[in-house]
């Protein structure tokens, strides 16, 4: 978790790519995001009060989701649950905004070729995302060696 805090530091802008289960993010990244956005790191409690200090201002984040469920589906019906999650309670309360989230699906069912030509990102993102670390479900499966 060492290498994902420096990280977090040395980013102005973090990129997620996660899927969508059950509605929020899978627990490995939660827990992840719950032992490195610690307090003193990403936030400060004021003592005697109920407020808190963003520690994490300044940076900004992309979220992009993939799902089995119509992102319209998810946004009517479901209310977006585990983006309000991890945009309002997670990286807003953290300080970090704005935050864009980009939701893909359903993957269920899609054609190969779509799978095939569909780039996530294209060239003039990837201009605009220098400086940016990048976060997906993989590296959160790598142990902290230090």
């Amino acid at each position: 978790m060492t290498y994902l805090k420096e990280s977090i530091e040395w980013a102005q802008h973090i990129v997620f790519f996660y899927p969508i289960w059950w509605g929020t993010m899978p627990a490995l990244l939660k827990g992840a995001l719950d032992r490195v956005l610690m307090p003193g790191f990403a936030f400060k409690f004021r003592k005697d009060s109920h407020q808190w200090d963003c520690l994490l201002k300044g940076k900004s984040a992309y979220l992009f989701t993939m799902m089995d469920t119509p992102p319209l589906y998810y946004r009517l019906i479901y209310q977006r649950p585990g983006h309000n999650q991890m945009k309002k309670t997670i990286l807003e309360f953290c300080g970090i905004k704005p935050i864009k989230i980009h939701s893909f699906g359903p993957v269920k069912g899609a054609k190969s070729e779509k799978k095939k030509n569909g780039s996530i990102l294209s060239r003039n993102m990837e201009a605009k995302l220098e400086g940016s670390i990048f976060l997906l479900m993989q590296t959160l499966c790598i142990k902290d060696t230090k």
